[in-house]
């Protein structure tokens, strides 16, 4: 009995140890758990140390201090980084552009004077059917001209109409390289030259002249009574035969607001000999429609068409006569700007021109 007692003594004391040894083990596992939030620090010693509830309270507060720690510090980054940033700048600017000298950047561009606002010029009205003022392609055979053994010098008549004179001395001839063949061959002075090779349309503001103007500029400067246009060769390939007249008839009305009494003779473009390879003249002969129907929609007496084309044509195949290129199919001798000179004087005559320059000239009109 006394053994039985004893026993159980035994057993309930060595149960009563092992419980208390396995709340030991757990309570110490609980104080070693790491945090729920791996965001927040570990709680200072001295935090630990109070009440359980005590230390609730004060991880609340600890966890509000932590975090507004880590926004202070992010905004502390942030001001460093932006002063590092502000640094880096200040140095890049002082270390990489000089500051001694002050670099004057100027666009260059070729000088083209004033250019006033294009309007159309106010009409005059037809004296005689605009019809006689306008020559038409023809199939005839032109007449051979004299041959000339030396280009005439500048001053030189040339041509069969009496009033000759007249028209060469108040003629000054602008355009592009067949153009510029009236002075390299002196039929006009260089006075009265405002023509260079590669003129065009598209690009005639990009050109200068012995004045060191522009195109319109020079023709405002020399101030002549008849001007001859002749362009075209150079935007063949650049431009639509719409375009093409379009700017032409822009240039035209620029012309006239800075030079009123001034007579202009839109010229055709001019043939190639069907071995050139440069354009074909089916393509110029649009170009010269679009040209005469720009002039006749203009319908002024200060304007008009003169067919070049048909001159140095030949009137079988269209193509430019053997006789009159210059070697390369597109330029012209000599003898063809006598031809175009008789043709031009001819067509003068036809018009009211010489009649209202002479008005003007005696203050009539």
């Amino acid at each position: 009995m006394n053994k039985n007692i004893i026993k159980n003594t035994m057993i309930t004391f060595s149960f009563i140890v092992s419980a208390l040894a396995v709340t030991s083990v757990c309570t110490s596992c609980q104080e070693n758990d790491p945090p729920q939030d791996d965001n927040i620090s570990v709680i200072d010693a001295e935090t630990s140390t109070e009440t359980e509830s005590g230390t609730e309270s004060t991880t609340e507060i600890s966890a509000e201090t932590i975090i507004t720690t880590t926004e202070e510090s992010t905004e502390t980054e942030s001001e460093t980084t932006t002063t590092e940033t502000a640094v880096s700048i200040e140095l890049m600017t002082t270390s990489t552009i000089p500051t001694t000298t002050a670099i004057d950047y100027q666009e260059i561009s070729v000088p083209m004077g004033t250019q006033a606002e294009v309007t159309k010029p106010p009409v005059t009205e037809y004296e005689v059917p605009p019809e006689q003022y306008m020559t038409t392609r023809s199939t005839e055979a032109p007449t051979e001209p004299p041959v000339t053994t030396e280009p005439p010098t500048a001053g030189t008549y040339v041509g069969s109409s009496p009033n000759s004179d007249f028209y060469q001395s108040r003629l000054a001839i602008a355009g592009d390289s067949i153009a510029y063949g009236f002075n390299a061959y002196g039929y006009i002075p260089n006075t009265h030259n405002i023509a260079t090779e590669s003129l065009s349309m598209w690009n005639r503001d990009y050109f200068t002249f012995s004045t060191g103007m522009g195109l319109v500029d020079t023709v405002e400067y020399v101030n002549p009574e008849i001007l001859y246009m002749s362009l075209g060769m150079n935007d063949v390939n650049m431009s639509t035969p719409e375009e093409f007249a379009e700017e032409y008839k822009s240039t035209i009305y620029e012309i006239r607001n800075r030079v009123p009494d001034i007579y202009i003779v839109v010229a055709g473009i001019t043939p190639v000999t069907d071995t050139s390879g440069f354009v074909s003249n089916e393509t110029i002969r649009a170009f010269n429609t679009a040209l005469e129907n720009m002039v006749g929609e203009i319908y002024s007496n200060h304007v008009y068409y003169f067919d070049a084309y048909s001159i140095v044509a030949d009137p079988e195949t269209l193509e430019l006569r053997s006789e009159c290129t210059g070697g390369d199919g597109i330029h012209l001798v000599s003898s063809c700007y006598y031809e175009f000179l008789n043709a031009l004087y001819d067509m003068l005559d036809s018009t009211p021109v010489k009649s209202n320059i002479e008005k003007t000239e005696l203050g009539l009109q």
